[in-house]
């Protein structure tokens, strides 16, 4: 009955995300959907950030534009309205972030965007910022008096999972959507993507504000940390590499992802233990193996016609320090058993292997754990031969 207490609750809330942004050496900060704080260097780490003066009484995230510096609020408060607006962008005058009601002698602004329910998240882009609601994708660009701003719509975004789901890297912009994987390179596209039911069939779907895009510079990657149905936390990834058109997943408890910074060499991660990683250094996890794997979908001839028999592999690697382990995994049939092949043992003194395996379909797994191990993969030639079509 109404107004009696429950000790369990069906309803949900979005995680609480925060916007920063910096104004000259302070900082701007934002909790989704509370009021706009800045915290000056000057006094130090010991006082607390304060609320801006005539600000927003709140707003969905902020950003400071670079030009002129305007302080730009997303989803902001309306103040003629006197209601909260989550389509309304609102910005100061410039290099005062206490002056929001546009005047004569000022160029602060506002602007109500359509196409959506609420504005997410804003991604820096060539030459203007991409704003995203949670169905259009708008670019915002400084023109200058009288209006500041300029805004023109550039289509659907395919429900962008959440405000942190989008990454610009090397002058394009990728997001996860509901549906597919997108990328902005002028006009929008959807990503052609190999894992794609793998990855929306396993995330949950009502945590879309915990998911985190982040960049591995020195790889060309684009990361995914989203969590997978029923988590609370991101304990999986997927990938895409820009540079060679390939996708990876796999489990990693991270939340956030910095891996494009000026200030590190390496990507650096937050794990859900609250510790910071730092990854891509050195071969070990500190001072113990780590034990990967790479592992390949089904390979078959053709359409899958026929069953093949793999009478030898030859394995190519750069580098290899430690022993691989090779396995091939094979099935008759799409929905039969798989059949796992006998371990095969790669050095860098391996010329070929036989691991003899008959099937229709046939993956392919490494397995590494040593310490120190390392490899980079080259082409691996199989001898493979029809073996019938039963």
């Amino acid at each position: 009955t109404w107004g009696t207490a429950r000790t369990v609750t069906s309803i949900l809330d979005a995680a609480r995300t925060w916007s920063l942004g910096a104004w000259g050496e302070d900082l701007i900060a934002c909790p989704r959907g509370g009021s706009i704080y800045v915290w000056d260097a000057s006094v130090g780490t010991g006082t607390r950030a304060t609320l801006i003066t005539n600000a927003p009484a709140t707003a969905k995230a902020i950003f400071v534009s670079e030009e002129d510096r305007h302080l730009v609020a997303l989803g902001a408060y309306d103040n003629v309205a006197a209601a909260n607006d989550p389509m309304l962008i609102r910005w100061c005058d410039s290099e005062d972030y206490t002056t929001w009601v546009a005047a004569v002698t000022n160029d602060a602004g506002r602007k109500r965007l359509d196409g959506g329910n609420e504005i997410l998240c804003r991604v820096a882009g060539r030459g203007e910022d991409l704003i995203f609601t949670d169905a259009t994708l708008w670019a915002m660009a400084f023109e200058g008096p009288p209006y500041t701003y300029g805004f023109r719509p550039l289509g659907a975004n395919g429900g962008i999972r959440g405000p942190n789901a989008a990454k610009e890297f090397n002058g394009r912009t990728f997001w996860m959507g509901k549906k597919d994987f997108f990328v902005h390179d002028g006009v929008v596209r959807v990503l052609p993507c190999d894992v794609l039911n793998h990855v929306m069939d396993d995330i949950d779907p009502s945590q879309g504000a915990l998911v985190f895009a982040g960049a591995n510079r020195a790889f060309g990657e684009i990361w995914w940390l989203y969590p997978s149905d029923g988590a609370t936390e991101c304990d999986k990834f997927v990938l895409y590499n820009a540079y060679e058109n390939t996708w990876s997943f796999g489990d990693l408890a991270r939340t956030a992802y910095v891996g494009d910074s000026e200030l590190f060499e390496t990507p650096h991660a937050f794990g859900t233990d609250g510790y910071i990683y730092d990854h891509e250094t050195g071969l070990n996890a500190d001072a113990a193996a780590i034990t990967s794997y790479l592992e390949s979908g089904d390979v078959e001839l053709g359409e899958g016609e026929q069953q093949m028999f793999i009478s030898k592999l030859i394995p190519d690697f750069k580098r290899l320090t430690g022993t691989i382990s090779l396995v091939l995994k094979g099935r008759k049939y799409p929905h039969g058993s798989q059949i796992t092949g006998t371990t095969q043992s790669i050095t860098s003194a391996t010329t070929f292997v036989k691991p003899k395996m008959k099937c229709r379909q046939v993956a392919l797994r490494l397995t590494v754990s040593a310490l120190g191990a390392d490899y980079r993969m080259g082409t691996l030639r199989a001898d493979v031969r029809p073996y019938g079509q039963r």
